[in-house]
């Protein structure tokens, strides 16, 4: 008689919790992610022949609130346009990240800002914005996986060693990775519907 009882007050809570079209709204992911990706880069500059090259990523993010957190990464990539230009960069991305679904299991999302990046072999860092979308699923409380595609506007059209025409150079990065969070909430699901009468007569036996 107990354990009804203390389904029905479950349930209760729940109720609260659930919103249009029965989706449970109970909080998924924890508030501190590292996050680790690789993929390619592709640079749209002045010389033809671009060829999708090397990209990795390693970052923290850190959710203000369930939609939104604020991330830091250090990226390293190769651009590349066979025999007339190929290069390796470095660079460090800030960007503040919208969570469309932040209480489902698989979640689009959207994010933006700004970053500088250098040549490898170079000292001078040039600034540039980005801004992306991507997908993430949750494999479980402490694990996602994710998906992305983001543009890079530089301040420059010697990117690539050429100056040419009024528009400055820019590349895309594509990738795939993992999301590992640190203090992930315990997620219960919804529990077995216990019938109001039931826990009435119940509470007065």
């Amino acid at each position: 008689a107990e354990e009804l009882i203390s389904k029905y007050y479950e349930e209760k809570d729940v109720a609260a919790d659930t919103r249009l079209y029965d989706r449970y709204y109970k909080k998924r992911r924890g508030s501190s992610v590292f996050m680790m990706s690789g993929g390619i880069a592709l640079i749209d500059g002045d010389l033809p022949n671009s060829r999708p090259d090397i990209f990795g990523r390693f970052g923290y993010k850190q959710y203000l609130v369930p939609h939104l957190n604020l991330n830091v990464s250090m990226n390293q990539f190769k651009l590349n346009n066979g025999e007339l230009f190929e290069n390796s960069f470095t660079s460090v991305d800030l960007n503040a990240e919208f969570t469309v679904l932040p209480f489902d299991d698989f979640s689009p999302y959207l994010y933006s800002g700004v970053g500088f990046h250098l040549e490898t072999d170079e000292t001078e860092a040039l600034t540039k914005i980005q801004a992306g979308l991507g997908l993430e699923y949750l494999v479980s409380e402490s694990l996602g996986i994710h998906a992305f595609a983001e543009s890079n506007f530089t301040q420059s059209d010697a990117l690539d060693g050429v100056v040419n025409g009024t528009r400055d150079d820019f590349y895309y990065r594509f990738g795939v990775g993992l999301n590992f969070y640190l203090n992930s909430p315990k997620f219960k699901s919804k529990p077995q519907a216990v019938s109001e009468e039931e826990a009435e007569a119940l509470i007065q036996d």
